[in-house]
């Protein structure tokens, strides 16, 4: 929940400076950095592994949507 609060004020602050679309672009990049700080060394996970899982498992649906 805090990442959410976070994003979102960074967000409304940098689409004032800079707009929408750059917004979006450095909102995620500085958010994926500070995610991926919190889950190395506040719960000392790499956060990779989920991804990767939760990639492959959308994969897997879409594949499985796509054959029918």
């Amino acid at each position: 929940m805090l990442l959410v609060i976070g994003g979102t004020i960074t967000g409304i602050i940098l689409i004032y400076f800079f707009g929408f679309l750059v917004s979006i672009l450095v909102n995620n990049i500085i958010w994926l950095f500070i995610s991926g700080f919190l889950y190395r060394y506040y719960w000392k996970l790499n956060g990779l592994e989920d991804v990767l899982i939760l990639g492959s498992f959308i994969f897997y649906k879409l594949m499985k949507k796509i054959k029918k």
